[in-house]
C-alpha cells in the first residue's frame, strides 16, 4: 500500500520545524552577510570609450600612404595593440610602485568594438578606485604613443623604399640620358630633340631659326628611333618624380603625422565610487533563499527519520 502524505501534515511539519527554519535561514543570511561585507575584497571597474576616426587621402597625398595609415588606425589593430603585453609593460614601467604582474594587467583588461561602429570600449577593473583611473588613462595613451612610434618606423622604412627605388630610376634614367646624347653626337640629332627628352609634357620651346633648320632637316628614320628613346626618358623622369615624391611625403608624414586625431577619447576613465563586487544584496538574498531551502530539507528529514525510529 502506498504511503500518502496529505498537505495538512506538510503544514503541520513545517510548523512544528518553524523555529529550526526560521534559525536556519537566519544564520545562513546573516553569515553571508558579513562575509560579504566584511571578508570579500570590494573590486571597483572603471571605462573608457575611444572613437576610431578613419584617415582620408587628402590627409596623406599618396593612397599607398592613406592604405597603410587606415590599416595602423584600424579598430581591430588597436585593439590589438592596446591589450599588447608592450603596452602593459610601458604602463608598469610607469607605475613602479604598483605591485601588480602583467598578467593581472591582461586579466583585469576588457576591450570591445562596438558593433557596426568604430567606437571601443576599454574597461579596467581593481580593488583600488585612484589606482585603476590613473591605469586605464595611461593604458589608452600608450597606445597611442606606441602607435604612433610605430606608424613612424613604418613610414621611414616605406619612404626609404621610395628612395631606393627613385635612386634606381635614376640610374637608369642618367644611363639612357648618357645613351641619347651618344646618339646625338653620332647621328647628328638636333638639340631640341634633347630639349624634348628632359622637360616637361607641355614640350613647349623657344626656337631659332637654326634650330628650326636642324629639325626640319632630321631624317625620319633617325626622328623614331630618337623618338622611342625619348619616350623612355619621358617613363622614367615620371617614375623618378613619383618615386621622389613619395620619398618627400613619407619622411614628412613620419616628423609630423599625429595620431591625436585619429584616436578620440569620448569618455575619459572615472574613479569609481561604489564597488561592481561583492554584491552584498544579491548575495544576502542568494544566502535566504539557500537557508529556507535547506533548512525546510532539514525539518523534513527530521520528521521522516522520527517516523521510520518510531516504527
Amino acid at each position: 500500500m502506498e504511503e500518502e502524505i496529505s498537505l495538512k501534515e506538510i503544514l503541520t511539519i513545517l510548523w512544528e520545524g518553524k523555529i529550526t527554519i526560521i534559525s536556519v535561514t537566519i544564520v545562513v543570511t546573516l553569515l553571508a552577510a558579513i562575509f560579504s561585507n566584511f571578508f570579500l575584497t570590494p573590486k571597483y571597474e572603471t571605462s573608457a570609450t575611444v572613437l576610431i576616426n578613419s584617415v582620408q587621402q587628402n590627409e596623406t597625398g599618396s593612397s599607398a600612404f592613406t592604405g597603410y595609415l587606415n590599416e595602423a588606425v584600424s579598430p581591430q589593430i588597436f585593439m590589438e595593440r592596446v591589450a599588447s603585453l608592450e603596452v602593459l609593460r610601458r604602463v608598469k614601467d610607469k607605475t613602479p610602485t604598483s605591485e601588480r604582474e602583467l598578467t593581472s594587467y591582461q586579466n583585469n583588461l576588457s576591450v570591445e568594438l562596438t558593433e557596426d561602429s568604430n567606437l571601443i570600449k576599454l574597461t579596467f577593473t581593481g580593488t583600488n578606485p585612484a589606482e585603476i583611473q590613473e591605469t586605464l588613462t595611461s593604458i589608452v595613451e600608450e597606445a597611442k604613443i606606441y602607435t604612433e612610434e610605430l606608424i613612424s618606423d613604418r613610414l621611414i622604412t616605406l619612404s626609404n623604399q621610395f628612395r631606393e627605388q627613385a635612386e634606381i630610376e635614376k640610374q637608369s634614367l642618367d644611363q639612357l640620358l648618357a645613351e641619347y646624347n651618344q646618339m646625338r653626337v653620332s647621328e647628328g640629332l638636333p638639340s631640341i630633340v634633347v630639349m624634348d627628352a628632359v622637360t616637361s609634357n607641355s614640350n613647349q620651346f623657344i626656337l631659332n631659326s637654326e634650330d628650326l633648320e636642324e629639325f626640319q632637316n632630321l631624317d625620319r628614320t633617325k626622328q623614331v628611333e630618337f623618338e622611342k628613346i625619348n619616350s623612355k626618358i619621358r617613363n622614367l623622369t615620371s617614375l623618378y618624380n613619383q618615386y621622389y615624391s613619395s620619398y618627400e611625403e613619407g619622411r614628412s608624414l613620419a616628423d609630423f603625422y599625429k595620431v591625436d586625431n585619429k584616436f578620440s577619447v569620448l569618455s575619459q576613465p572615472f574613479e569609481p565610487i561604489n564597488p561592481v563586487s561583492p554584491n552584498v544584496l544579491l548575495n544576502t538574498a542568494i544566502a535566504f533563499v539557500i537557508g529556507l531551502m535547506v533548512s525546510v530539507g532539514l525539518v523534513f528529514f527530521r520528521a521522516y527519520w522520527r517516523d521510520e525510529t518510531s516504527k
